[in-house]
């Protein structure tokens, strides 16, 4: 008979998948902030590192501090120090080293595209995606699990790579700004166009269940927490995409082949954590600043070997300062004049 399935949703991207004995952490960010004090956490989960403490295996999606939060994996190599790290490895990068300076100790590499079998039935398998954002098939409890997590894809790619993993069962996906692209239009709009972007990805898959995850943080900055308005809740969700199961933070959700879902909710429910805004400090010099644009210029220079003249000049407007640095790659750095 099929094991029952488990998924908790310990925070934004943390989740917990059970089958049998088997347990995989995936993309640990419990508390703190990430992105430099750019993003924090919409709720706080006090149980999440014992809920956490008790898994076998840990899979890290990507680099991006939301997901491989260092304070939080510094714990977890801690207090679990015989867990197993499944390491990202492809041609152009690695999560091994990450995962050493982390504290782990057990860590066994993980390829693109190979699959490889955990404890009882679980299998995983990862499918890179664009620069470093990575997707992990989950095949445990004769279901079929797809943390789909920041992976961005045309919908045409995402459908011809549903079409060699077979049926999914279970989707896992983002819902708020995954891109990162600051926008500066309506928060109605964004909102709509999140929305849609989700039905689409949800109608390419085709899956039985949709959990939205990975979207339970706000914005800290001053340049950057007008977006919060915009912020879409699992709520919202619902109403259109009727697959969604509305898991809160805390939540658990048991899965099994052939019935329907079933959510043990938190309780009480986690209360919305008090939102605060970064410290930018003092300013820095212009002659300081635009040193330092010179020297990451240098450096991406060296990463494009030179060809850089295709990339279009960026103008950033340094707000404390009244000004406007012209980054240029091709052509130096510079001021322009503010307007």
């Amino acid at each position: 008979m099929a094991n029952t399935v488990t998924i908790e949703l310990l925070n934004h991207a943390a989740i917990v998948v059970q089958s049998g004995e088997t347990s995989l952490l995936c993309d640990p960010w419990f508390d703190g902030t990430c992105f430099r004090g750019g993003w924090g956490l919409h709720y706080l989960n006090p149980k999440a590192l014992e809920k956490a403490s008790r898994c076998r295996h840990l899979w890290i999606s990507h680099f991006h501090s939301d997901h491989l939060h260092m304070p939080t994996l510094q714990r977890i190599a801690k207090c679990i120090p015989n867990i197993c790290a499944l390491a990202n490895v492809s041609a152009n990068f690695s999560m091994e080293k990450p995962l050493e300076r982390a504290g782990f100790t057990k860590i066994r590499p993980l390829y693109e595209r190979r699959p490889l079998s955990l404890k009882g039935d679980c299998q995983v398998t990862r499918f890179g995606t664009t620069s470093i954002d990575n997707m992990l098939v989950i095949r445990a409890g004769g279901l079929t699990i797809l943390n789909l997590n920041d992976c961005n894809l045309p919908v045409r790619a995402l459908r011809s790579l549903v079409s060699k993993i077979g049926n999914v069962d279970i989707l896992l996906n983002n819902y708020n700004h995954a891109g990162k692209v600051i926008e500066y239009t309506s928060h109605e709009l964004i909102r709509e166009k999140s929305k849609r972007r989700f039905q689409i990805i949800v109608d390419a898959v085709k899956p039985r269940w949709v959990i939205p995850f990975a979207s339970m943080h706000y914005y800290r900055s001053q340049a950057s927490a007008y977006q919060n308005d915009s912020l879409l809740t699992v709520e919202d969700l619902v109403a259109v995409v009727q697959q969604t199961v509305p898991m809160a933070v805390g939540d658990r959700a048991v899965f099994a082949p052939g019935r329907e879902v079933v959510v043990q909710r938190m309780t009480p429910p986690l209360a919305g954590a008090l939102r605060d805004q970064k410290e930018h400090g003092a300013s820095i010099p212009w002659e300081q600043l635009i040193a330092a644009a010179e020297v990451y210029r240098a450096r991406l220079r060296r990463g494009f070997l030179g060809y850089v003249r295709w990339i279009a000049p960026l103008a950033i407007r340094v707000e404390d300062l009244n000004r406007v640095l012209l980054f240029d790659l091709a052509n130096g750095i510079s001021e322009r004049e503010s307007t």
